[in-house]
């Protein structure tokens, strides 16, 4: 009898703990930081928009929203409407009663960018093991961002001059002076950075897949970006926002809407970057968001210096 007193002793004491850690934790980590009669919204109200805006069911899922998103500073909330809005790099205001803000503290944002980070820095060759990229929930909405330098326009001239890709195992130098010989031996690449072999264009690649009457099959599809600026800090996003819709950005700026003719392809391989050949330069701040990404968020990314 008295063990059994002991162990009911012992259970509850556990369970006290846990319940008082939780109030602890829900009053610390949100009530404190909850601001009432307050907004989070964007600098330029006139020009910029929220990232997010949606109805939820309360404040904490609302912030639990902007926890889940990397580009989120901030929300507001509207408790008549349960109206969620979620900024990028916004301001606080006074306003009406019926209105919550909360601020991301900057911890928490570094360490959400962190899990988006790949590569911070590349000059040489590496190799990323495709666990550490996270497989998109759908295979046709994720994006990718990374600043890049060329150097040398000269460095390996006549030649496809590899930046990265994520698929086909890299084996041996890769001599092409021919595309079509590039995606004979090079058929997964989700995506695929290249720079061409006489001029200072990148073509971004990404393998897809077509369903027609006769058959399925694999094929390349690309987009170049003409005339990139040597010895020039230049950032590229790319978004596959479902819908076979690739867009390009460079600098913040949306530069090509693309229209793909197949579903974007997954595939199980590491990423490579800078293989040989590759080009005089390199990349920094290689993000991988597993989700499609909004034109202001890839404004705040290049702004952010990610």
């Amino acid at each position: 009898m008295d063990s059994e007193i002991y162990l009911t002793i012992i259970i509850l004491t556990i369970a006290l703990i846990i319940i008082i850690y939780t109030l602890y934790y829900y009053y610390s980590h949100t009530k404190e930081t909850l601001l009432t009669g307050m907004t989070y919204l964007p600098k330029d109200l006139v020009n910029e928009e929220p990232i997010f805006k949606e109805q939820v069911g309360d404040v904490i899922e609302c912030t639990n929203r902007c926890v889940n998103d990397p580009l989120c500073n901030g929300i507001t909330y509207d408790t008549d409407s349960n109206m969620c809005s979620g900024t990028t790099k916004g301001r606080l205001r006074k306003d009406g009663n019926h209105l919550i803000a909360w601020e991301k503290s900057e911890k928490t944002l570094a360490n959400i960018f962190k899990k988006t980070l790949i590569v911070g820095f590349a000059s040489n060759s590496q190799i990323v093991d495709k666990n550490k990229i996270p497989q998109p929930s759908m295979n046709n909405e994720f994006t990718y961002s990374f600043g890049i330098i060329i150097k040398d326009h000269y460095h390996n001239f006549e030649y496809w001059k590899h930046i990265l890709h994520k698929g086909t195992q890299v084996d041996g130098e890769l001599s092409y002076r021919q595309w079509d010989d590039v995606v004979r031996d090079y058929d997964d690449q989700y995506i695929g950075v290249w720079i061409a072999p006489f001029t200072n264009n990148i073509r971004i690649s990404i393998t897809t897949r077509l369903e027609t009457p006769e058959g399925s099959y694999k094929q390349s599809e690309y987009t170049d970006l003409v005339d990139i600026p040597i010895n020039k800090k230049h950032h590229i996003s790319v978004s596959f926002k479902g819908e076979r819709i690739m867009e390009v950005y460079t600098n913040g700026n949306l530069i090509k809407s693309v229209q793909l003719n197949g579903e974007p392809e997954y595939n199980y391989g590491d990423l490579y970057i800078k293989q040989n050949k590759s080009f005089n330069g390199s990349i920094y701040n290689l993000n991988h968001i597993a989700l499609p990404v909004s034109h202001t968020e890839i404004r705040a990314i290049y702004q952010s210096g990610l």
